[in-house]
């Protein structure tokens, strides 16, 4: 965490990669700045609210229901449906160990398991 007044409970690492979401019908796309086991900040330009569900498709990572849990123009900080601790215990093996050794990588793939 970065400061005190930090609200995050997991470690966030910064990315730059592009996805595309759905949220009530509506397609639009954007860039992934931040990611951790619980939740992503997005950057796109289409408004979403705070509440709202979406599906967001992140390129060679697969697709991940998350909710919005604040929002700022243009940027949305969304919390995953499913958390990386929950979608897979044997997966957290992946924090530390394994082939892949970019955190951006291990989180994507624990969550979409």
């Amino acid at each position: 965490m970065n400061n005190g007044s930090e609200r995050r409970g997991a470690e966030r690492f910064e990315t730059s990669r592009p996805f595309h979401a759905t949220a009530d019908g509506v397609e639009f796309e954007g860039l992934l700045k931040d990611i951790s086991e619980t939740g992503a900040a997005l950057e796109m330009t289409f408004p979403l609210k705070e509440g709202q569900v979406l599906e967001i498709d992140i390129e060679d990572a697969g697709k991940l229901t998350a909710r919005v849990a604040r929002t700022a123009e243009g940027r949305a900080g969304v919390q995953f449906t499913r958390s990386a601790k929950d979608a897979s215990r044997d997966a957290l093996a992946y924090f530390g160990v394994g082939e892949e050794k970019d955190p951006v990588e291990r989180i994507l793939k624990m969550i979409r398991s």
